[in-house]
């Protein structure tokens, strides 16, 4: 999962300052979301699971870790 570990009074980013409980709250949601959609698919352990067009892999290794 993604973490963000910088104060929470801002962060520096192409020049802005960008507030990091909100940034993390976009994370955690995102993370959440992600957590539905491989509930959805039923991946079980011992499991085959085929991520077809994974693009950026982000549901590789949590549909990885639930297979086995």
């Amino acid at each position: 999962r993604r973490t963000v570990s910088h104060s929470s009074a801002g962060i520096s980013q192409n020049g802005r300052i960008c507030n990091v409980e909100k940034i993390e709250a976009l994370l955690r949601a995102e993370d959440a979301a992600e957590d539905r959609i491989l509930d959805a698919l039923l991946p079980v352990n011992g499991g085959l699971f085929v991520d077809l067009g994974c693009g950026n892999g982000r549901f590789t290794a949590d549909a990885a870790r639930r297979v086995g």
